[in-house]
């Protein structure tokens, strides 16, 4: 990381080091995230055009409440994968942080469109459900993510939150 100091022309064909990504990806793991969004930066002017640089960018943003950076970098990520399904469920993690639900929800339905059996962005999508008060639609999608991911907690959880709010208490501890 010490090299993204001197000051070099951009390498628009080349992705960086594998040994550089893993020492972003270690930063993040141990919560390093003012320094992984520091060090992307600096690979992204570098490696434009890499897919990586730009995803843990965008990761580390918006865990730092950077969203408008988020934002930027997942679009980026987006324009470079365009048929990423995690790119769209991540921009729409964001967009449902900043409470454009809406936006959000589109996100998310252009991660299912391009990866139909993706679990979380199901999941996703029952929590805005959920949000809006539509519950049924949201215990189908919280169930859909669970067959799709029959150890998903957060789902078993979320359905058991929607149950236990329609009354359906002996359905809901056992969703618990």
């Amino acid at each position: 990381l010490a090299d993204l100091n001197k000051p070099k022309q951009p390498n628009l064909t080349q992705s960086p080091p594998p040994d550089t990504i893993n020492q972003l990806i270690n930063l993040y793991d141990q919560g390093q995230l003012a320094v992984v969004v520091e060090h992307a930066n600096k690979l992204a002017v570098k490696y434009p055009n890499s897919f990586a640089i730009w995803n843990i960018l965008g990761a580390a943003a918006a865990q730092t409440k950077q969203m408008d950076k988020a934002i930027s970098a997942f679009q980026r990520v987006i324009a470079i994968q365009p048929h990423n399904a995690e790119a769209y469920n991540n921009m729409g993690n964001v967009l449902r942080d900043q409470g454009k639900l809406e936006k959000a929800m589109a996100s998310y339905q252009k991660a299912l469109s391009l990866k139909s059996d993706y679990p979380e962005a199901r999941y996703n999508v029952g929590v805005i459900l959920q949000d809006q008060n539509k519950f049924e639609e949201a215990i189908a999608s919280y169930q859909k993510a669970l067959s799709l991911k029959p150890d998903y907690l957060e789902a078993y959880n979320n359905l058991g939150n929607v149950l236990k709010d329609q009354g359906k208490l002996d359905e809901a501890i056992a969703s618990y």
